[in-house]
């Protein structure tokens, strides 16, 4: 694609394709082994978080190339397809950034993912706005809402401080309430905090568009900004599930789901990736070290290693997979889900373990006994990640994490593989492992 080249070289410099290695020794024994198969580790979330993939997202079918890689990581392991394949298609409704993106204040262009990020819920425009702001003092009364309901405001866009809003909304929520039910064409969320996408925002073209932009670079005392964005609104794109197996020695019919994203936030006009690194280049390359160890020592269940597709757009690859699942519901003994593992300085999160307190006791127990580097700390079920369909038809399962917490640059142009330190890594697989075996 044309695009292709200056998306990589703006982004990340001359990028020579073939110098990606891609690990293809493994040593039998996990235990025998840890650095080599951390390298492993290490070098899937390296691939997956490259430029070639474009953010993993629905640009240039980033998610369609890395489904492509795990595939035949797949091949080369040895897995067993599902159903005589390993890919379970889907489709869904996605907004994208596929070009052109351009914004503007008083005729100084901002630079994309460092002094904005726009939401992909934007519609395809060329236009140029009025800059109304509203202060801190302006949020705290009624004064400047009631005078901006007596205007018109289809060619104005409204600035604020959206640090200070978070910070006191439940004080001022009602004048916040009609500020943002003013019928302004956009609003600019000025942070100090890093920039973060969501492809949440993608799934409706909204009538007005949505920004984060940061507070220090952000001229405030602008009058005019100007939009120029082309967005591509894909009705049914298909996308992929990557399912394989891994049959057990002694109950083949009864099995332990692991699985992970491999989705992420793609692409936003020519010279922006979200790399995705930690969330979840590093979860699927966790996996994938799993399902070498068990190839070469089976397990006693039978083991489905699942891709997931679509997390970041609402879970919508585990959804699938749950109302569509090659093998019985009722005989998958438990789901582990590896959502973000590529730090845990602080600690590793598992989501769900309150409510599955049996699972929660086997983890303490190996944790205590290999006496393993990592604090595990049981949390409540969240709906944020892809185990939890699986608890929703009452599947005992499991979100493991080293959690936002560890990772800064969340959801943001900085989730690089650089940035991502795998603190906990060779504790974490051995915990694993030894949950996996028991």
């Amino acid at each position: 694609m044309k695009t292709c080249k200056p998306l990589i070289n703006t982004v990340f410099g001359p990028v020579n394709l073939r110098r990606i290695a891609i690990a293809g020794i493994f040593v039998a024994s996990f235990f025998q082994g840890e650095a080599q198969n951390v390298d492993n580790i290490k070098k899937t979330t390296k691939v997956l978080s490259s430029p070639a993939y474009f953010g993993r997202g629905y640009e240039h079918q980033g998610d369609f190339l890395a489904a492509q890689y795990i595939e035949k990581e797949y091949k080369t392991i040895g897995l067993e397809k599902l159903q005589n394949q390993y890919l379970q298609p889907f489709t869904f409704l996605i907004n994208t950034f596929p070009d052109t993106l351009e914004l503007s204040v008083d005729g100084k262009k901002l630079i994309p993912g460092k002094d904005y990020v726009l939401r992909k819920s934007a519609f395809d425009t060329t236009v140029t706005f009025k800059i109304l702001y509203f202060s801190n003092s302006d949020l705290q009364s009624f004064k400047r809402v009631e005078e901006f309901e007596k205007m018109n405001l289809s060619d104005k866009i409204l600035v604020f401080d959206f640090d200070f809003l978070n910070e006191n909304f439940k004080t001022y929520d009602t004048v916040y309430k009609r500020m943002f039910s003013l019928p302004v064409a956009g609003m600019i969320n000025l942070t100090t905090h890093p920039l973060r996408s969501y492809a949440m925002h993608s799934l409706k073209v909204r009538k007005r568009f949505s920004c984060d932009a940061n507070k220090n670079t952000f001229d405030t005392t602008a009058t005019t900004l100007s939009l120029k964005v082309h967005t591509k609104y894909l009705k049914d794109y298909a996308t992929n599930n990557v399912v394989g197996m891994i049959k057990g020695k002694k109950f083949p019919n009864k099995y332990i789901v692991i699985g992970g994203h491999y989705d992420h936030l793609g692409v936003m006009g020519q010279n922006v990736i979200f790399p995705g690194a930690d969330d979840n280049a590093s979860g699927i390359g966790t996996m994938l070290e799993l399902a070498r160890y068990f190839k070469k020592n089976q397990p006693d269940y039978s083991l489905i290693f699942v891709a997931f597709s679509a997390e970041e757009a609402g879970l919508l690859g585990a959804t699938h997979f749950v109302k569509n699942c090659p093998v019985p519901i009722a005989d998958i003994r438990f789901m582990l889900n590896l959502d973000m593992v590529g730090f845990g300085a602080t600690g590793i999160d598992v989501f769900n373990g309150t409510n599955e307190p049996a699972l929660m006791d086997k983890m303490n127990e190996i944790v205590k006994l290999k006496k393993l580097d990592i604090k595990l700390v049981s949390k409540e079920n969240i709906n944020q990640s892809d185990h939890f369909p699986f608890t929703e038809k009452k599947i005992p399962a499991l979100f493991v994490t080293t959690g936002v917490k560890d990772s800064p640059w969340y959801h943001s142009v900085d989730d690089t593989y650089s940035s991502v330190t795998f603190d906990k890594i060779e504790p974490l697989m051995q915990l694993l492992i030894e949950m996996i075996k028991g």
